[in-house]
């Protein structure tokens, strides 16, 4: 067990006043009791609340391996709670009224606060558009990054540390440590939301959707039969050798909230773009999803200030990428689904652990999400990436009416993103919302 674990059969404990996992925001008022065992004659008790980054790099492996480690603060306030006025061990501490459990109870309050407040040293972060270099920034999320609380894992964190002094006023006997969970309120939001589409792709997904998707088969042509024998086969392809092959160019995309929040599924949207086809085929032919797979492609960056006496200073950098996956449905019947505009695509809940983007001194998170569709177009197959673009993601907070309002906006849209009525004539094929369940 830890040697700091806050555990209530010690001689000092923390007791808040709300259970540890319950998610704290900028502004909330955390609060309780330090709970203090009188027949251990303390001192001095003291309770302090701090706030701040664990970051680690590690540099070769085994002996000849180094591993560089940070722990910036981001701020820090202590209260004393108790001091006596008799010189050594005494029982004072009495003087404050004993419980039922023979316990002396120790108030305490704090506030989390809006921004980093700790100064750092100058000179120490540098300026960096990816870090955080001085104090003012936004407080970031609690996190830890996959793998748990190792030695070397990338961690934010918010906890109250309570000391208790028996035999020094100066060096503490014992010391106690309890976690709190925060999530920072997300900052005013455009109306509507803004989506993740076209727009947002990268270079190479840029390229690829200015050429589009080409499919070149006899299999395009309107009297072609799969079940024709093997005479009218063979004589089709010996006539169809002198002629080009028909051809079709069409391109899918998909679009999806660039703001989600935690706890609810994400609501992507397909669409089909025919481009251009040979005068051999009449109309567009229709495209089949087989598979589409959504996951969010999450990274840490982590930085360390490296200082030499012998050269400038520098940032020793590393980063890790870890993948979520979302939903991953394959559809198997005859032909699949038909790709239309509008086809809705919903995946499970956005995980609990991925916490919201965020930017430190040493650690920034950052979220992609891609979308990535197996089609199937006359018989011929396609894989395509339809969607690349880095997203955020709020934590609702029962007390943050702007994450509320987020969740109604995000739910509102979703509605809105659904295909319109049409006319019988020109309708699409049956709505299917496409999930988790398909």
């Amino acid at each position: 067990m830890n040697e700091h674990t806050n555990n209530p059969y010690k001689s000092i404990y923390i007791d808040v006043s709300f259970w540890p996992s319950h998610i704290y925001t900028n502004g909330d008022t955390i609060g309780g009791n330090v709970r203090v065992d009188p027949s251990s004659r303390p001192q001095r008790v003291t309770i302090a609340f701090k706030g701040g980054e664990k970051c680690s790099i590690m540099r070769g492996g085994g002996n000849d391996g180094t591993t560089y480690r940070e722990k910036p603060e981001y701020f820090s306030s202590e209260l004393e709670l108790f001091a006596s006025e008799t010189k050594g061990a005494n029982y004072d501490i009495v003087n404050f009224g004993i419980a039922k459990d023979n316990r002396v109870e120790l108030p305490f309050e704090f506030r989390f606060p809006d921004t980093m407040e700790t100064q750092q040293p100058l000179t120490k972060w540098l300026e960096n558009e990816r870090f955080e270099s001085k104090p003012g920034g936004l407080l970031p999320p609690s996190y830890c990054s996959p793998g748990g609380f190792s030695s070397n894992a990338q961690i934010v964190e918010y906890y109250l540390e309570a000391k208790l002094y028996t035999e020094s006023r100066h060096a503490p006997s014992l010391r106690v440590r309890q976690s709190v969970v925060f999530t920072p309120l997300p900052p005013p939001f455009p109306n509507p939301i803004p989506t993740i589409g076209r727009s947002h792709l990268n270079m190479h997904l840029q390229q690829q959707r200015q050429r589009g998707i080409w499919i070149r088969t006899h299999r395009l042509y309107p009297d072609y039969d799969p079940n024709e024998g093997f005479r009218d086969k063979m004589k089709h392809r010996w006539m169809r050798q002198k002629s080009a092959k028909p051809y079709t160019n069409f391109r899918i995309d998909a679009e999806c909230p660039s703001i989600v929040t935690t706890g609810i599924p994400v609501l992507i949207t397909l669409s089909i773009t025919h481009l251009e086809r040979s005068k051999g085929v009449p109309d567009p032919p229709p495209v089949f999803l087989r598979r589409v797979r959504v996951n969010v492609q999450s990274t840490i960056y982590t930085r360390i200030p490296h200082h030499s006496p012998f050269s400038e200073p520098r940032d020793i950098h590393d980063s890790h990428v870890y993948k979520t996956d979302l939903l991953d449905s394959s559809f198997t019947g005859e032909k699949g689904v038909l790709i239309y505009d509008g086809l809705p695509v919903i995946t499970t809940e956005w995980p609990l652990h991925l916490a919201p983007p965020f930017k430190g001194y040493g650690l920034k998170l950052e979220h992609v999400i891609v979308v990535t569709v197996w089609g199937e177009c006359a018989g011929e197959k396609i894989e395509l990436q339809a969607l690349h673009g880095k997203l955020t993601n709020v934590v609702a907070l029962g007390h943050a009416g702007g994450d509320e309002g987020v969740n109604r906006r995000l739910e509102g849209e979703g509605r809105e993103m659904l295909p319109p009525p049409t006319e019988e004539d020109v309708a699409p094929p049956p709505y299917q919302v496409l999930g988790k369940g398909s």
